[in-house]
């Protein structure tokens, strides 16, 4: 198995359906894609709001 060298985080919208294949298609061997979707009812003035996002998005890297 392959060993990931880099990865790239990504946050893309919910409805976002070309952004995620795009960044596998191009990408190199060596990185690897994790992505989060935003919901469109996400408020981002709330600061619990972020922290679950940031949180989901940790998790992704393991």
């Amino acid at each position: 198995m392959l060993a990931w060298k880099y990865k790239i985080g990504l946050l893309i919208s919910a409805r976002n359906q070309v952004m995620e294949p795009d960044f596998n298609r191009y990408k190199p061997e060596c990185v690897s894609i994790h992505s989060t979707r935003i919901k469109k009812d996400q408020d981002f003035t709330n600061i619990d709001t972020m922290n679950d996002l940031q949180q989901e998005a940790h998790k992704q890297w393991k």
